[in-house]
């Protein structure tokens, strides 16, 4: 490896963008191998398609590319703010297009299920899907980020930008308004429980 090479996989991601504001496209080629994989997995949970999220992810990537020499580490750490254009990607996606649910492909299926086990859990999955894009899009972050992606509820709050009271109390809501939407759904799709 060259030591042009090993300079570009040792630099921090501040280090890469100043490169990459500089014009350096390998720079920004290493910022994009390092948080591809992640700024799609937040943004299919956010907007619920892998599809979408893969073409919010393009997009994305093609603003940072633009706008890198804008980018000041002084006022905020890469990850925070590669964050916040995800989540406004997201959030000005889903106001422009109505989505499908994640597909059934989206999480690995266990064999061992017997049709019923299946189609309730498959059932159960619909439902959250229709569940969670009906909340509030700051409770969904906030759900996202602390049962979806496993953060703190330290680390939520500066990813979002907010207190981490602010972050508990979302996900107190976000949960209440989980469980009235759950349970609004599951009577009328389940004719039985009623």
């Amino acid at each position: 490896m060259s030591s042009q090479a090993q300079s570009y996989a040792h630099a921090t991601d501040e280090v890469l963008m100043r490169w990459s504001g500089e014009g350096d496209q390998e720079a920004f080629s290493h910022i994009v191998s390092r948080h591809s994989q992640h700024v799609v997995r937040i943004a299919a949970r956010i907007v619920g398609s892998v599809e979408a999220a893969e073409e919010i992810s393009q997009e994305i990537f093609i603003k940072i590319w633009k706008s890198a020499a804008q980018y000041e580490s002084a006022r905020s750490r890469f990850s925070t703010w590669l964050y916040r254009v995800v989540m406004n990607s997201c959030i000005d996606f889903t106001r422009k297009r109505k989505f499908d649910p994640l597909p059934d492909s989206f999480d690995v299926i266990d064999e061992s299920e017997n049709p019923e086990e299946e189609a309730a859990r498959k059932e159960w999955e619909n439902m959250l899907a229709v569940a969670v894009d009906r909340i509030p899009v700051q409770q969904r972050e906030a759900i996202t980020l602390v049962y979806g992606e496993d953060h703190t509820g330290t680390e939520a709050a500066r990813l979002m930008g907010i207190s981490r009271k602010r972050v508990e109390r979302l996900l107190s809501s976000g949960r209440s308004r989980l469980r009235k939407e759950m349970l609004g759904m599951r009577s009328k799709w389940n004719p039985r429980s009623s």
